[in-house]
């Protein structure tokens, strides 16, 4: 399917044809409630994000963990407020199942 996201100024402050910016926006599915670094569910493919490892200091001490942050593919199409994503395929599961 096609996902379309609106919102406004996706092309930037300068409209001008080589500073367009509407191809840097992303977009990204994770399990309803699931933090936004979260990976992309499995049920979800026609989007990815690249895991990257990320370090936080903790009074336990280190604490190391993937964080999937990012993503692609860049919108098929773009106007000032709308994004389009195509090739997106949610896989059917047993119940019901929602993503943020």
């Amino acid at each position: 399917f096609s996902l379309r996201v609106r919102g406004a100024n996706f092309f930037g402050a300068d409209r001008e044809v080589g500073n367009r910016r509407d191809w840097e926006q992303r977009v990204k599915m994770v399990d309803s409630g699931a933090a936004c670094y979260s990976e992309v569910p499995a049920a979800v493919t026609g989007v990815a994000c690249h895991g990257v490892p990320r370090t936080i200091l903790t009074e336990a001490g280190p604490l190391t963990a993937s964080v999937y942050l990012v993503c692609e593919p860049r919108p098929s199409t773009a106007t000032t407020d709308s994004l389009t994503f195509d090739g997106i395929t949610v896989t059917a599961t047993r119940g019901e199942k929602r993503f943020d």
